[in-house]
């Protein structure tokens, strides 16, 4: 949204219509997003996909912790150390 922000001054006619269209398009995906997932639901989809994902794309323990993930998740997930 912030590169439409950025157009929208400089966008003339039909062009800013279709910005602000677009705008109006991601707010509300944005918002649907947001309320279709809470915390538990989010940590019970990156348990389930998480290790398979990581392992596909060499993704280390030491890279996710960096990223974030509690080591807690991270078991859950049975993504090790090894």
């Amino acid at each position: 949204m912030a590169a439409i922000d950025e157009q929208l001054p400089n966008a003339s006619g039909l062009a800013a219509l279709k910005l602000r269209q677009e705008r109006l398009d991601l707010k509300s995906e944005s918002e649907a997003l947001d309320t279709r997932w809470n915390d538990d639901d989010l940590e019970a989809a990156f348990v389930t996909h998480a290790k398979s994902f990581g392992e596909r794309h060499g993704i280390s323990y030491a890279a996710w912790r960096e990223t974030g993930v509690s080591a807690a998740v991270l078991r859950k997930a049975g993504i090790t150390t090894k």
